[in-house]
């Protein structure tokens, strides 16, 4: 596996720390009990790193000299990937090693798989993460200001590329649908399978345990938001949402709780939290909103038990594994219908799903989930028990993948 800029061993919270981390270090782990060797190559970004970690049986994370050694956002890695394949192939070589398949994490990974592909001899596959496509045309109608046009293109350019050279591991049949769309990829080239959910990590605790483990009183309505602290994940639309649920429903005004889990320690992430606070204050609201900041995995189990519903108000979410995780713990979900969430999040079943950047909308439907949370809670709980295991486990997911790496194998063994 590839995964330039996706240390699947990061620590939490740390930066550009996200989805793609964890599916990479969840996927790469099951493969593992499966019975294949796994070695997944990313950027050394840190001295005090050691180069190469055995993560889980069968599998290690070898970390690959690209550039300084130092953090450097995912979008100027570019120009080092020269070297990242360059010193791939010398570590294979000095160890000795064999590969049967590639497996590629994000584009600029894909771009180093072709490479190394081709000099192999060896199938690839590509999971894109996200695509650059959607993501700049949504972030534009929203009028993000920090979107580089060039530089969108140039990507999008690269991903059409990995459409034509190599097989593509789509999450969702949204994004295969975008990628026929807009890449004009080969339905042929794509393989559908999700995203996984650890459910070993992640299951129900009784309410009351898990609000005295979080210090929420057991009589709130807790409404819950997971993930980073991040523009385009649209935290200010719930924010602007609230003003609305509380004049519609004034007993909220005694029992309202608004927990955000998510990183504010540095960088751009510093300054969306200043500008949420800002927000909060210019609303009147600030005593609704707790900021818990960054959590351990292993704790945040707790957070979505407590909750009466989770928030995912992206304007732009490839897959989001938020949802996955509410459901293992029981908790409905309200989300943007946009991306894979329309896949993850069935509408008036599991939670609801609305227009992105539509606080009123948002706010009818959280509404809508807290009057009706023990017909909502129930069903999830239902799904959970019957549904999730069979669909997005990993030990299903992981199955499915090995199924494609071994037909992709055998097509090229055999021509």
């Amino acid at each position: 596996m590839i995964s330039e800029h996706a240390d699947p061993v990061a620590r939490p919270g740390s930066k550009e720390v996200g989805g793609q981390n964890v599916y990479v270090r969840d996927l790469a782990r099951e493969l593992g009990r499966q019975g294949w060797k796994v070695d997944v190559f990313t950027r050394w970004d840190n001295r005090t790193k050691k180069q190469v970690i055995k993560f889980a049986k069968n599998c290690r994370v070898i970390r690959i000299r690209s550039g300084p050694r130092q953090y450097i956002p995912r979008d100027h890695l570019f120009e080092y990937l020269p070297e990242f394949v360059d010193n791939i192939v010398a570590f294979k070589t000095e160890s000795k090693l064999t590969y049967k398949i590639i497996h590629a994490h994000y584009w600029m990974s894909g771009w180093s798989a072709l490479k190394l592909g081709q000099l192999w001899n060896i199938p690839v596959i590509t999971t894109y993460h996200s695509l650059g496509y959607v993501r700049y045309h949504t972030l534009k109608l929203h009028k993000e200001q920090s979107l580089n046009s060039e530089f969108f293109k140039f990507r999008v350019r690269w991903e059409k590329e990995l459409g034509k050279q190599g097989t593509i591991l789509s999450t969702s049949p949204f994004e295969k649908k975008d990628l026929v769309k807009y890449y004009a990829t080969d339905p042929v080239q794509i393989e559908v399978v999700p995203a996984g959910i650890n459910l070993a990590m992640f299951y129900p605790i009784r309410l009351h345990l898990a609000r005295k483990k979080i210090e929420i009183p057991l009589d709130a309505h807790l409404v819950l938001y997971v993930g980073r602290l991040e523009w385009r994940k649209g935290i200010g639309t719930l924010l602007y949402a609230i003003p609305k649920m509380l004049d519609d429903s004034p007993e909220l005004k005694k029992t309202l709780k608004v927990v955000i889990v998510g990183r504010y320690s540095s960088g751009f992430e510093r300054d969306e939290y200043k500008r949420l606070r800002a927000i909060a204050r210019h609303l009147g609201i600030e005593r609704y909103i707790i900021f818990v900041g960054s959590k351990d995995r292993s704790e945040v189990k707790y957070y979505y038990s407590a909750a009466n519903v989770c928030v995912v108000p992206s304007y732009y979410e490839p897959f989001g594994l938020v949802p996955l995780e509410a459901f293992a713990c029981g908790c409905p979900v309200v989300a943007s219908k946009v991306g894979g969430l329309q896949f993850t999040v069935q509408d008036k079943y599991l939670g609801r799903l609305v227009r992105p950047r539509d606080p009123d909308a948002l706010s009818n439907a959280i509404r809508e989930v807290l009057d009706s949370n023990d017909k909502y809670r129930h069903d999830v709980r239902r799904y959970s028990k019957l549904e999730l295991v069979k669909k997005f486990s990993w030990q299903s997911v992981a199955s499915q993948v090995s199924g494609c790496y071994t037909k992709l194998i055998k097509k090229k063994k055999f021509g």
